[in-house]
């Protein structure tokens, strides 16, 4: 017979020490077995009136034990942050996890990066957020999200009124593409505009939601779907900080994320867009020589974007700008040097909106 791992042990003991309050149990990195988990669960039951933080992560949790955890979690009346990060969810376990979001009236911060979830088991994780009254932080980076899970998600961030942070970096989002009338099923009534697949949807979803800060790092994120996020910005007076991280975005998604940000409803000194250079975007633009109205797009871009970003404390006057040798003449010489017609084009039909 085995013996118990000694970190293991310590938190057992505690858990069962009537007269302990301990408030968080923290076993990140300990190699824990389906046996133990099931007894830890008995042990967690035992401290329901004091655990807030539930630290499982990289513990090789599994099967059954990811569901007694969750269900021994779920018992704890004041619990507000529940980690089981690198762990395998299966379809049980990712159930009891779902009961536990959508019932717990105190539980803030869910994260469950890289847990290998299928399909079935993340949809049913995401149809249950938006059932919580307390949830204010999901993180499911490194899972998976595929049409249907993203359709899920899109159902919960629609009726949620308290998630306030999502984050699904290298979760493999699908370019936005909107299924063409040929992939309507036989029978499907006609509709009057293209389907829209799971992630357009869920991009669709945030304009109306409390969300105040999305991260998706090492997305490929394109132009339809930098238009999308842009389109979020337009409207959403919430949101607040946008992480596009390594998302090894095109000129044009460049510029579709600055119309939102130009024109959104945010105060501009407090959008914070992680990820993006803004201080060498001037450089991706290529805007053209002569623009009649580019000193509008130029005053916003050089003021409220680079001067922020480069840690200017005032603005320079048109002199200082123009000065040989500044910073921002260097950046000027490459707003104008150069630009494909298709960027020109679409930023002077919305001169207010790019830049």
């Amino acid at each position: 017979m085995s013996k118990t791992p000694p970190r293991l042990d310590a938190a057992l003991a505690l858990l069962n020490d009537g007269a302990d309050v301990t408030k968080t149990l923290d076993l990140a990195r300990a190699q824990v077995s389906e046996a133990e988990a099931l007894t830890l669960a008995t042990a967690m039951e035992m401290k329901s009136g004091t655990l807030t933080c539930i630290d499982l992560r990289d513990c090789n949790l599994s099967g059954r034990g990811v569901a007694a955890l969750s269900k021994a979690a779920g018992k704890c009346v004041y619990l507000r942050t529940l980690r089981l990060c690198g762990n395998g969810l299966t379809l049980d376990g990712a159930s009891s996890v779902a009961e536990l979001v959508a019932a717990h009236q105190t539980l803030a911060k869910l994260e469950l990066r890289y847990c290998r979830m299928e399909n079935h088991a993340c949809e049913v994780v995401c149809g249950a957020v938006g059932k919580s009254l307390s949830l204010e932080e999901l993180n499911l980076s490194g899972n998976a999200i595929s049409d249907s899970v993203a359709q899920a998600l899109a159902g919960s961030i629609y009726s949620t009124i308290s998630l306030l942070k999502l984050s699904l970096a290298d979760a493999n989002l699908k370019n936005l593409i909107c299924r063409s009338p040929a992939s309507i099923p036989v029978g499907h009534p006609p509709v009057d505009k293209p389907l829209l697949n799971g992630v357009e949807t869920l991009f669709e979803n945030l304009k109306r939601s409390p969300l105040r800060e999305l991260h998706l790092p090492f997305n490929f994120i394109s132009t339809e779907m930098a238009a999308s996020l842009a389109a979020v910005l337009l409207v959403s007076s919430k949101l607040t900080t946008l992480n596009l991280h390594s998302c090894d975005l095109s000129d044009e998604a460049v510029l579709e994320l600055a119309s939102g940000i130009r024109s959104g409803p945010q105060r501009r000194d407090a959008m914070k867009l992680v990820g993006l250079d803004l201080s060498t975007v001037a450089d991706r633009l290529q805007l053209p020589e002569k623009v009649e109205s580019h000193q509008q797009i130029l005053d916003f871009f050089m003021h409220e974007i680079l001067d922020r970003e480069l840690g200017l404390t005032s603005r320079p006057d048109s002199q200082q700008a123009s000065r040989p040798g500044s910073r921002h003449t260097h950046a000027l010489t490459h707003i104008h040097a150069r630009t494909p017609a298709r960027a020109y084009k679409h930023s002077l039909s919305h001169i207010y909106m790019h830049i």
